[in-house]
């Protein structure tokens, strides 16, 4: 219930989102060198491929230096062997050892950042661009084309691409991407409209200035949202790319799921305790986008409450139902109708914010009919997260990856073109309706 209020939040802040422009029909700056930057904790099923992919890729721009720099935290399946075999001079990796690895994604960052601080001159620091995308993922020419493109054309400090799962071949695979691809999408796409979006992690970019000035934090267990936050606080503000997406794995089974979940649930938690007051104070960050932080961010308070309220509904509608059948049958009609209008309301909505990211017949009637079951089975999330966060449990658990099943950028690729030539969309340019949107 707390998530669904949330969610018509954004759907109204969507409704009536600002129109100024974020990314500006006029050259702002002049980007020169690209970091990219690959945090890789055993992640030897998927390195190498994300790597080849991304060296490939890269390649096409037409920047005076650009350097993929991966980041081995310390791994102990294989991955550390799987970069050796690559050669090539726009490729840096860094090899951590224990104990002073695998202290989260933030300070593997932070390793990585001083590498780049050593290569980058006085002069050449306005000019340069630090990204951050996960071992998992395979972001197309396109992608880093558009980027780049954004970059020149606004004056934001930070840039977060949309996050979409390419893996849609199951119901549960499906559900996920609907949250990244239209959940996100749509709170982003209003946030970035007020006046700025929070990070996502993978598909993150930002300046050099805010990224040596910020860097990460070693304690966050939610490392993105810490680092935005941080940057809202300073002044910094970000843009959100609705048509600019990197595809990346799901998790294909449950506990693994609650893992991550209660990872990015705890992280907010730890967000609220330490932000709330200084955002709520802060004259930097304007009225309305704080209060959709501070309802995203209290969101795991209210949901004790809620998921609680509802597992004492399914058992008293359990007993109406041998008591009262028919009128307990309508309820729970009327409810179902509910949660269908609203996830189609977000579907049309994060439609319009992005025109070539669609769903098909099958992915629609999953999500407009199972997304209910699908939130409700996360329900311990917000438990177990609480109760780490009091006994002051706070070690950072990764998300495990499998083998890729199919090469992702690669289909995304022909299925992006289909839909960009059938709409006539400059995939390296925004559409002149996006920005008189903005």
């Amino acid at each position: 219930m707390a998530t669904i209020l949330y969610i018509i939040w954004d759907l109204f802040l969507f409704h009536f989102r600002g129109k100024t422009p974020a990314i500006s029909p006029h050259q702002q700056r002049n980007l020169r060198n690209l970091y990219l930057m690959v945090p890789a904790l055993n992640e030897a099923n998927t390195i190498g491929f994300t790597v080849k992919t991304i060296l490939k890729d890269l390649k096409h721009l037409q920047l005076d230096r650009v350097k993929l720099v991966v980041i081995d935290d310390g791994s102990d399946d294989g991955t550390g062997e799987v970069l050796r075999h690559f050669k090539d001079p726009d490729l840096h990796v860094i090899t951590r050892k224990m104990p002073t690895a695998r202290h989260g994604k933030g300070d593997a960052l932070n390793t990585g950042l001083e590498y780049i601080r050593n290569q980058v001159q006085d002069d050449e620091a306005s000019a340069t661009l630090i990204g951050v995308i996960d071992a998992d993922s395979q972001p197309n020419q396109a992608f880093f084309e558009q980027v780049v493109h954004a970059y020149n054309y606004s004056d934001r400090d930070m840039l977060q691409t949309g996050v979409h799962v390419y893996e849609d071949h199951s119901w549960w695979t499906i559900l996920q991407n609907f949250g990244f691809n239209t959940i996100n999408r749509l709170a982003q796409t209003a946030r970035s409209q007020m006046q700025s979006a929070i990070a996502s992690g993978n598909g993150q970019f930002m300046t050099y200035e805010m990224a040596t000035t910020i860097g990460w934090s070693r304690s966050a267990l939610l490392d993105d949202m810490d680092c935005s936050l941080r940057g809202m606080l300073h002044g910094y503000k970000a843009v959100f790319l609705p048509n600019v997406s990197v595809p990346q794995m799901g998790v294909h089974h449950y506990w693994p799921l609650i893992k991550q979940r209660t990872r990015w649930c705890q992280g907010g938690i730890q967000c609220f305790k330490q932000y709330g007051r200084r955002i709520v104070a802060s004259k930097q960050i304007k009225a309305s986008l704080k209060i959709d932080i501070l309802l995203l961010l209290a969101l795991p308070f209210a949901s004790l409450i809620y998921t609680l309220a509802g597992i004492i509904s399914i058992i008293v509608f359990g007993h109406s139902l041998l008591v009262h059948l028919g009128a307990t049958l309508i309820v729970l009609g009327l409810l179902l109708a509910l949660s269908i209008i609203i996830n189609g309301a977000m579907i049309y909505a994060a439609h319009l914010s992005a025109p070539t990211e669609t769903y098909t017949t099958k992915q629609k009637v999953i999500i407009l009919f199972l997304q209910p079951l699908y939130a409700f089975i996360q329900s311990p999330v917000v438990y177990i997260s609480m109760s780490r966060e009091l006994l002051g449990k706070r070690d950072w658990a990764k998300t495990a990856h499998y083998k890729h099943l199919a090469q992702p950028t690669e289909r995304h690729d022909a299925v992006i073109q289909d839909k960009l030539t059938s709409s006539s969309i400059d995939p390296a340019k925004p559409r002149e309706e996006d920005i008189s949107q903005k």
